[in-house]
């Protein structure tokens, strides 16, 4: 399954956080080019690396990006508006 929406994220939070591949990689304790197939082609990461990505981007980049999944308000929060 390729998805370029989680590659778009994490292409850019790299990107505005000087980040390089390898860095990146070192960090979520992968080899560079799995960092580069999640970045530049929307591989999507296994779970334990979505848990890695999610958790030292602070969420910035989440699974939910890699599948194009956006939050929906819940119905509570529908009614209160």
């Amino acid at each position: 399954m390729w998805c370029t929406l989680g590659a778009m994220k994490l292409a850019t939070y790299l990107e505005t956080n000087a980040l390089s591949d390898a860095a990146f990689a070192e960090t979520i304790g992968v080899d560079r080019t799995t960092v580069m197939r999640l970045r530049h082609r929307g591989q999507i990461p296994t779970v334990p690396i979505m848990k890695k990505i999610a958790d030292v981007t602070e969420g910035a980049v989440t699974a939910n990006d890699f599948f194009g999944i956006e939050a929906q308000p819940s119905p509570h929060q529908q009614s209160a508006a």
